[in-house]
């Protein structure tokens, strides 16, 4: 039995080539996966009263802070760019005009560390849903 060599090496540099693509696609996969496991995990907000509150806690020109988790005791703290897209309200703003104690909803890049878009709203006037009455 005789061997065309030259169709071997071709046969195995595309089983190679495939087998290289469908890697890259299991990484990309494997990538997506883990930073929508982290984007889920960092959405999750302090739950008060059945209304989700991601709450600013510190806010500059560069960075935005907001509490996280259940309890609302963790933070993260996100890159903001020119790129940045920020409302407040509902209406188009800038990130200068978000304060600390505003409920905001931060949409991340890729990388999981960037803001793109923040869309700011005062903070409920009873976020407990519920007033001290006297009398």
């Amino acid at each position: 039995m005789q061997l065309d060599l030259p169709l071997v090496a071709e046969s195995c540099r595309i089983a190679a080539s495939r087998s290289a693509i469908l890697a890259r696609a299991f990484k990309t996969l494997a990538f997506a996966l883990t930073i929508a496991l982290s984007l889920s995990s960092t959405a999750v907000a302090k739950r008060t009263g059945g209304k989700v509150f991601n709450k600013i806690t510190d806010i500059n020109a560069v960075t935005i802070t907001v509490s996280i988790g259940v309890d609302g005791n963790t933070h993260q703290t996100y890159s903001i760019t020119d790129n940045t897209k920020v409302t407040l309200n509902g209406a188009p703003s800038n990130a200068r005009d978000l304060r600390a104690g505003m409920i905001a909803h931060v949409v991340l890049s890729a990388d999981g560390r960037t803001a793109t878009i923040i869309n700011g709203r005062d903070a409920p006037a009873h976020p407990g849903g519920h007033r001290n009455r006297t009398g």
